[in-house]
């Protein structure tokens, strides 16, 4: 089975080295593929899943494939696929955007059928796209891109699937049984509406690709929405992660009306003949995850478009009693043929199949059809009960070989799906009831006559720049209602019939837009949209090494304690637009990991040092088991071992108390995996095409086989943590193993993964002989596979028997000695403007302290590249030196380095950036050595947010803070007060009045100039800026900053669940009552929007100098209605203090 995939990739790969743009796929036995059909019921497989790994563009730059440019200022690329004796082809895109002016259009062999054009509206966030199923053995994929945009356009195709069934021919040999009733015929007169809700799907899954049935249904909102109600077996129940449900969704490509157009008499001749689907071109593709649960066997999801009005569909309507119908008609499409209707009409029973599970009543049985039947590829066609309501869909039941067989089906319960589930993601009822109306029964509806949507965008499309996105609607009845998402997140950025804003860097996506009429019909636009700005980038980093001079010292060219040194850094702009007043923001790196890569959760992996543990006579040798989803091999080959852990673990956010090993040299955080995945995966993240279960640490992901697998705990590890302390460990070995793809050759390759549980760190080793990296992955990812870290993947002398890898968890990352030792002199370098396309430079300073520990490492980060426009990400360790020889140090003490260069006395108060009003930091610097901040943002959903920051680490004008996020869960009444790092900060100060500030706040980087809110006239008669808190109640309080005769506070509090939340005051400085708003607003990471302030209460209270003072009333209730989270504060003569000292 791994031979046949193996020459699957290999026949794709030595084609895509030829010129040509043919793409080859091995030939299709189609009476093999038919011969091994499942006899039972279920999804009806039509296709074979090839996996490619080859036919990629990355930013424009294709792996095969031709370009070719026209006159007009665009290019073409087109590739032809072929794969002899294939029915059909479908295509399976993933990483897939088409930018701005691109478009992708599919075509058969003679270009009767055409998918698309399409354009960057199909645009997903998950990255998935499916054009549907083209008939025949070959098609060509052609996309069309302007120039300006080529460089934006990306796609994977992972996946093509190899059609071995013309189910829109219906052969002979699977054709649906005669006996089977068209909707058209008399028992179908009174169904008409449930027969409208109804449709056939294909879907893909890494086993192929099936047909199964589904039917639209209403919820009671009746707006419009498509949701699309389904069986889980059909594709769900294999998928564990949300990105594995999001691809099975994404593939769905939908025929409505596919039915005769008259009855043909049930049991003849020609009830029993195919129809063709020539004529039938009511279709859609892709869909949205919603909702699944096996319990009663269900899946729901949304279309990603409203079906065209001219196809005439129904949302149906269904029934949640708990009562068993005393009769029922099911509708659907068996073996993928036109629909059909079956009836039953004797009462139906409630049953259990699932029972020895711990569910009960899940199931309504029919025992034997009185009229018509069901067959493969009916899974998923809905129950109705007399009433017309739908209250279940096609789980399981006989399979039929001949008319005369007795057919009995058991259907998942609408009832059970309903509120069944644990989550909102394993029920219906959130989604079908969405204004929680609490109804038992809802009637169907054909749906509503909604608005048609557009976006206009006629911006600049420039970062920094104010940029306006319009609607234009007609249609539907008015007023209308707007949700604007304005960076791809699916969180709502605006309300209005436009939205105003400014990215602060660049972005690449979709704005999309959602519109509801005044009955509540939705209608949605998508547009893909490219902001583009400066961008600077460090370039010839090898140059500051080269370039190091020395400024005081000792001259003998090596980095001394007490030192100074000098170099050069030089600076491209490479972005499309002038960096005006641009500074290039530098740190020194905070933890000891050197040369390391960081994921978007914040965890880290590099090389570290090596010390391997035998415990292949000590440990316990545990067995594998084999692997059930693969045959012809053994256990040891392609198997498994579970381990329970002696003490659990965090990864990604989940915690982890077992895991089970894979022969294949990796390990899943999931019980439920095989272990069967012998293909690795690079890089990582990346879902994996087998065996996709839970998380994965992969420690050297091949094709092995033949280890033995031992497993110990330590309570006290025979190798050290880089955190330090006498760690518990728990160690995996994988002991002999062979590359099972090196014929003739047996290596003997020891593999070790260690776990320190305390700090979630994981330690890599290697002994033996026979790799080197060339054919594996190592590294790990969350279980949804969107985030994890790569330190090598199919890269030859990766790995090794001399140096160890070690992944550090975002929470436990070991502190670097460089950072105490070694201060950069001009932290926030200046590079004036820089066109598109210049380049220029400036001077690196760094000093060297007195008592520096000899051998200490050190590197310097490039943070960031700040400008009038906003800001890039810039590149980490861009220096990486140590302190001394070989551990042998001359120090000096004459070069002047023992004062912390802070020249620069900040002006306490509230800082900003005039362009993101919205955010700000209330600030206070003590003694030129101390940073204490509030800074009040958003969340990416633009509720507000609070986070502190006091820290005492400082050097030339820059600050270093942890940056944590306080709350109290359950409120905080609760008094259960917890505090998190939840990043970073570099505050740099250019001068005592503005600044340059680079964050990461939950793996997200933001960086701006910031200034001195200068909101009055100085001078200030009655000073009272400080930060107060009250000592009789802990955990919140008020920014006050004064100027002039104007007073702004700021307080920092809790929503009713415990969250952070703030409000502000602003008037007269002195102790009259003060209207309190607060405002929906932006994360400090998320493009700048207007403000939506709403007024929420009254503050008054008396100051005393900078020293105390008292709060006479502070009272705020939001949202006034019933809605949560709900802030309200209710606090009257509290006595307050002052934190930071006066006149500071």
């Amino acid at each position: 089975m791994k031979n046949i995939i193996f020459l699957l990739l290999l026949s794709g790969l030595a084609h895509s080295q030829n010129k040509e743009t043919t793409y080859y796929l091995p030939a299709i036995d189609v009476a093999a593929e038919k011969s091994q059909l499942p006899k039972s019921k279920g999804p009806l497989k039509y296709a074979i899943n090839t996996i490619v790994n080859d036919i990629k563009i990355n930013d424009g730059k294709s792996t095969t494939g031709q370009w070719r440019a026209d006159k007009t200022g665009y290019s073409i690329w087109t590739i032809n696929i072929q794969a002899d004796n294939a029915t059909s082809l479908d295509f399976g895109f993933k990483e897939f955007y088409l930018p701005p002016s691109a478009t992708l259009t599919v075509y058969n062999n003679d270009e009767t059928v055409i998918k698309g054009p399409y354009t960057g509206a199909v645009n997903k966030k998950n990255g998935y796209f499916w054009p549907g199923t083209v008939p025949g053995d070959s098609a060509r994929i052609e996309i069309v891109v302007a120039d300006k945009f080529k460089n934006y356009l990306t796609f994977n195709l992972a996946n093509i699937y190899r059609g071995f069934y013309k189910f829109w021919e219906q052969p002979l040999a699977s054709k649906s049984l005669s006996c089977n009733i068209d909707v058209n015929c008399p028992e179908g007169d009174d169904w008409e509406n449930q027969i409208n809700s109804v449709a056939r799907y294909s879907f893909a899954t890494n086993n192929g690709a099936s047909l199964c049935t589904g039917q639209l249904i209403n919820n009671t909102a009746q707006n419009g929405t498509p949701y699309f109600l389904t069986a889980n077996h059909c594709g769900f129940e294999g998928a564990t992660t949300q990105n594995q449900k999001e691809a099975i969704a994404a593939s769905m490509n939908i025929w409505w009306n596919y039915q005769s157009l008259s009855c043909r008499t049930p049991g003849s001749a020609q009830s029993g003949t195919q129809i063709s689907t020539a004529g039938f071109n009511d279709t859609q593709s892709g869909a949205s995850y919603i909702a699944n649960n096996s319990d009663s066997d269900f899946a729901l999801v949304s279309l990603n478009q409203v079906p065209n009005s001219n196809y005439g569909v129904e949302y149906t309507g269904w029934d949640r009693s708990d009562i068993a119908p005393d009769s029922a008609v099911s509708i659907h499409h068996p073996r993928g043929h036109a629909k059909r209707i079956a009836i039953e009409n004797n009462p139906l029973s409630i049953t259990s199949p699932f029972a020895s599970q711990g569910v009960n009543n899940t199931h309504l049985s029919i025992n034997v059809w009185d009229e018509g039947l069901t067959e493969q590829g009916s899974s998923g066609g809905g129950l109705w009960n007399s009433g017309g309501l739908l209250v279940g869909q096609l789980h399981f039941g006989d399979l039929a070989q001949v008319c005369t067989d007795p057919v009995s089906d058991s259907y998942g319960r609408f009832n059970t799906s309903w509120d069944q589930g644990a989550n909102t993601q394993s029920r219906l009822k959130e989604w079908l009831d969405p204004l929680n109306t609490g109804q038992m029964t809802l009637q169907g509806t054909g749906g509503c006559d909604a608005p048609a949507v557009s976006i206009i965008n006629n911006s600049s499309n420039a970062v920094g720049d104010n940029l306006i996105f319009e609607s234009q609607v007609s249609g539907g009845i008015g007023p209308y209602t707007y949700e604007w998402d304005i960076n791809g997140d699916e969180l709502i950025d605006g309300q209005s019939n436009t939205v105003q804003v400014r990215y602060p860097k660049q972005y690449v996506g979709n704005v999309n837009l959602s519109v509801k009429d005044s009955t509540g019909c939705e209608s949605n636009a998508s547009q893909a949209v490219v902001i583009e700005g400066p961008y600077l980038e460090l370039q010839q980093l090898d140059n500051i090494r080269i370039n190091l001079d020395l400024v005081c010292g000792n001259n003998d060219e090596v980095i001394d304690p007490g030192e100074r040194w000098t170099s050069t850094i030089e600076v491209s702009n490479v972005g499309s637009s002038t960096a005006t007043d641009a500074f290039v923001a530098m740190g020194v790196a905070q933890t000891s990991v050197l040369n390391g890569v960081a994921d978007n959760y914040g965890n880290v992996v590099s090389s570290c040092d090596r010390l391997f543990i035998d415990i292949s006579s000590t440990g316990d040798l545990i067995p594998w088991e084999a692997a059930a989803n693969v045959t012809g091999t053994d256990a040891a080959d392609e198997g498994s071992a579970l381990i329970q852990l002696s003490q659990a673990f965090e990864h990604y956010g989940q915690a982890v108390n077992q895991l089970r090993a894979s022969t294949n040299g990796f390990l899943s955080t999931s019980a439920n995996a095989t272990g069967g995945d012998w293909d690795n995966d690079c890089p990582l993240p990346q879902a994996p095409d087998k065996d996709n279960e839970g998380a994965r640490i992969a420690p050297m992901h091949d094709d092995l086989r033949d280890a033995l697998f031992y497993h110990q705990s330590f309570s006290s590890c025979p190798r050290a943590s880089e955190m330090g302390g006498d760690l518990a460990c728990e160690v995996f070995l994988w002991k002999g193993a062979d590359l099972y793809d090196t014929q003739g050759v047996i290596e003997s390759i020891d593999i070790q993964a260690i776990l320190y549980p305390t700090t979630s760190q994981w330690v890599y080793q290697y002994s033996g002989t026979g790799f080197d990296g060339s054919s594996s992955t190592t590294g790990m990812q969350n279980p949804s596979a969107t985030d994890g870290l790569t330190f090598a993947c199919n890269t030859a002398s990766s790995i090794n028997n001399t140096d160890a890898v070690c992944t550090f968890n975002k929470n436990h990352l070991p502190e670097s000695d460089g950072a105490d030792f070694v201060k950069l002199e001009i932290p926030a370098i200046p590079v004036g403007n820089l066109a598109a396309n210049q380049s220029g430079g400036n001077i690196l300073e760094f000093s060297v302290a007195e008592n520096a520990t000899c051998g200490t490492s050190f590197a310097f980060n490039h943070e960031a590249s700040v400008y009038d426009q906003g800001f890039n990400a810039g590149k980490d360790n861009i220096f990486v030196g140590t302190i001394g020889n070989n551990g042998v140090c001359n120090p000096v003490t004459h070069c002047d380095v023992a004062d912390n260069g802070n020249d620069i006395d900040p002006r306490d108060g509230l800082w900003w950036n005039p362009n993101r009003s919205g955010n700000g930091v209330d600030l206070h610097v003590t003694n030129q050595s101390s940073l204490l901040y509030v800074m009040y943002t958003g969340n990416p959903d633009r509720s507000p947010i609070w986070y502190i920051a006091n820290n005492a680490e400082s050097a030339h004008n820059q600050y270093y803070n942890d940056i944590l996020k306080v709350e109290y869960p359950g409120g905080f009444a609760a008094n259960n007060q917890q505090i998190e790092t939840v990043g970073w900060s570099n505050t740099t100060f250019t001068s005592d009045t503005s600044a340059i500030q680079v964050r990461r706040i939950n793996g997200e980087l933001s960086a701006e100039k910031i200034i001195l809110d200068q909101f009055a006239a100085d001078p200030t008669p009655n000073m009272h800026t400080g930060h107060y808190y009250s000592p009789s109640e802990n955990g919140w309080g008020q920014s006050i900053i004064t100027l002039g005769d104007v007073r702004v506070a700021i307080g920092y509090i809790y929503d009713q669940l415990g969250a952070p939340f703030w409000t502000i005051a602003s008037g007269s400085n002195d102790g009259g009552e003060k209207t309190v708003v607060t405002a929906d607003t932006f994360c400090p990471h998320c493009p700048s929007l207007p403000l939506d302030v709403h007024t929420i209460g009254t503050l008054r209270m008396d100051l005393n100098g900078q020293s105390n003072g008292t709060i006479n009333e502070y009272i705020i209730s939001y949202p006034p209605e019933a809605a949560q989270p709900q802030a309200t504060w209710n606090k009257s003569n509290l006595s307050i203090e002052n934190l930071v000292p006066a006149d500071n």
